[in-house]
């Protein structure tokens, strides 16, 4: 089975470089790193090619020019271009554990599209990581609740539990639930079969459950990994909850769901 590290990001070349050198230092390497860049500026670019003579693995840029929030579109070229087997899809603020590829090619299962946790790093202390230049973990091992980290319980890898753990809570037949796409799992045949990514979500919400509603509906499974696997998100702003269009992705997402739709009419196979 071949891997792709599949990473998403949009003019913050900081953090990028961060998360691709925790990359570097998996215990298990992808086989590939494919960055789908959503229209970034040349610094971003920059920091790819810096970057690409340190990788010990092939790094491909797949890129767009900037035309508003277009994830769907780029992801779906990204796959395309990608030559693994297995996807493992994060974000560009996404920092991953040491373990967080062995864990997750781990869990992979053929019939399912799984995912991983997050531990969100608030502002004071993502300020820190930037400026030491790594991950900063305030009292890391410590029993009580780091006061720098949201959903602190999602800190503890336990590898001897985290299979049966993870199907255990993986039962809720909700699709999209416990599963977010800044560390998501699937097959490419599988993601190819839906037709991908439905480009009608253009603009910031609901991209990634909709995906997971259709492979769902494909006679797919969901399993949420639990006691590892999880990434460590940095904070930034948030993008507005309440805006017409935010609204408007949310009905279609309801559609697809009580449709049963298996299949993206504007999807992946253009690029194929």
């Amino acid at each position: 089975m071949k891997t792709t590290l599949l990473i998403a990001t949009y003019n913050w070349p900081e953090a990028l470089k961060l998360v691709l050198e925790s990359i570097f230092r998996q215990t298990v390497l992808p086989d590939e790193i494919v960055i789908a860049d959503d229209g970034s500026g040349p610094e971003t670019k920059a920091l790819i090619d810096a970057m690409r003579n340190r990788s010990p693995i092939p790094i491909t840029h797949v890129w767009h020019e900037d035309d508003g929030f277009r994830l769907t579109v780029i992801r779906n070229k990204a796959v395309a271009a990608s030559k693994g087997d297995y996807i493992l899809q994060i974000d560009g603020d996404c920092i991953l554990p040491t373990h967080y590829v062995e864990d997750h090619i781990n869990m992979a299962k053929p019939g399912y599209y799984a995912g991983g946790k997050r531990i969100r790093i608030k502002e004071e202390w993502t300020k820190k990581t930037f400026e030491r230049g790594k991950l900063y973990l305030p009292y890391f091992g410590s029993l009580f609740q780091p006061k720098g980290i949201k959903k602190f319980a999602r800190l503890h890898r336990i590898p001897f539990l985290m299979k049966p753990y993870s199907w255990l809570r993986s039962r809720s037949k909700r699709p999209h639930r416990g599963i977010i796409g800044c560390s998501m799992d699937f097959w490419k045949e599988d993601f190819i079969k839906v037709n991908g990514y439905d480009e009608t979500f253009i603009g910031w919400g609901h991209e990634d459950a909709e995906l997971l509603a259709r492979l769902y509906s494909s006679g797919l499974k969901k399993c949420v990994i639990h006691l590892g696997g999880f990434v460590y998100h940095l904070e930034h702003k948030s993008r507005a909850l309440d805006s017409e269009q935010f609204r408007k992705l949310e009905r279609h997402l309801q559609e697809s769901i009580e449709k049963k739709r298996v299949w993206a009419e504007n999807g992946v196979d253009k690029y194929l």
